[in-house]
């Protein structure tokens, strides 16, 4: 799920940023879960995995992105 990363960052991006500012969140759930419990649990784990995303995640990611890129 996309998220947007402009207040979770530390300090937060200024409010004129116009850039892309997203991330992807990952929620993890047993597909028995997905099917057979109530659309709140479901929710409720996505909620959970979007608030704990916070700015050193964030910056892990890049971090990690960083390392993926070759220029030549």
């Amino acid at each position: 799920m996309a998220c947007n990363i402009r207040k979770r960052l530390s300090p937060p991006l200024p409010t004129g940023y116009f850039g892309n500012a997203i991330q992807y969140v990952i929620t993890e759930l047993p597909g028995a879960t997905v099917k057979h419990a109530p659309i709140s649990e479901v929710a409720g784990a996505i909620r959970a995995a979007v608030n704990n995303f916070s700015d050193p995640t964030i910056r892990a990611n890049l971090a990690w992105l960083r390392e993926q890129v070759r220029i030549p």
